[in-house]
């Protein structure tokens, strides 16, 4: 099971570390001892606490929490990441030469990450410090609620980047989504911190001029919670869905439906609500399945 390989990987890692560093050798994880590879798959939380000055380099393809809680180390990963890469991260490296899944960053403090493929949505979610570098494309919410640090996109970013944001700044090089209220753009990145300037000078890479810069605007868009009271009958309780994950509560929620028919030349209906009213005729409260004197974007 990937929980017992990963209780295996932790130990033996901890325990290779102590020496390695006494050392100053680097740690490698995924080759033989006659250097015939053996790519880890799916471990779960491997390289996290890597204490200060540590060195590791690790062939396959890793489950959740890569490289949580880094302390000082650096890591290299030779393959993909799933969710959670680098999480509560305060110094050190972490380096993916794939692609890494959600969230990566969440909560950083300090320390660098480096995605050498693309990332899926909410990269840099909530971060506070330290520099996440993805050279290939993001997904939606890049920086999500993010008070600092920098998020540096090469490639094109999705929907909704720095949404919720206070601070920071997020740079995104290529093509761009939606961006929400209370985020400034601007095509200026010339006020780049010094660790991301020096992060990208070791790696060889300029930004484009042109570039766009978000950064968070002076009138910040509120997180107004909703109040929770219980009448004496249980009245007051409410019904949430068991989606796949909580939703971050700076994230807006879409909930409108694009709908096309098969045929190249169809139109597309927007519904506003993932539902149709049947009425005998409009009423101008959007796309309806009426029986008589439809509107634009009605159904006859």
């Amino acid at each position: 099971m990937a929980s017992d390989r990963s209780e295996k990987l932790n130990r033996d890692l901890d325990r290779m570390l102590v020496q390695a560093i006494e050392r100053d050798l680097l740690v490698r994880i995924g080759w033989g001892r006659e250097g015939d590879e053996k790519p880890k798959n799916g471990e779960i939380g491997a390289l996290s606490l890597l204490p200060d000055e540590s060195r590791s380099l690790l062939l396959g393809n890793l489950g959740e929490g890569a490289g949580l809680m880094n302390r000082g180390g650096t890591a290299t990963v030779q393959g993909s990441v799933a969710s959670m890469a680098g999480g509560w991260m305060s110094s050190g490296r972490l380096v993916v030469e794939k692609d890494a899944g959600s969230r990566a960053g969440f909560k950083m403090t300090g320390g660098s990450i480096v995605i050498h493929g693309s990332s899926d949505d909410n990269a840099g979610a909530r971060m506070s410090g330290g520099t996440l570098l993805i050279r290939g494309d993001s997904g939606s919410n890049a920086g999500s609620g993010m008070s600092g640090g920098t998020v540096i996109i090469i490639g094109s970013s999705g929907d909704n980047p720095g949404i919720g944001m206070t601070g920071g700044q997020i740079v995104i090089c290529g093509d761009c989504g939606s961006i929400p209220r209370g985020v400034v753009s601007g095509r200026d990145s010339e006020n780049m911190p010094k660790d991301a300037l020096d992060l990208m000078s070791s790696l060889g890479i300029e930004i484009p001029d042109g570039s766009l810069v978000l950064n968070a605007g002076d009138s910040l868009v509120a997180d107004n919670h909703p109040s929770v009271s219980r009448g004496g009958s249980f009245s007051g309780i409410g019904v949430v869905g068991s989606g796949s994950g909580r939703i971050d509560s700076c994230v807006d929620v879409q909930t409108g439906i694009h709908v096309r028919g098969s045929r190249e030349e169809s139109h597309e209906l927007v519904l506003e609500r993932p539902w149709i009213p049947i009425l005998d005729d409009s009423s101008g409260i959007g796309p309806c399945i009426v029986r008589g004197v439809p509107e634009s974007g009605d159904l006859l």
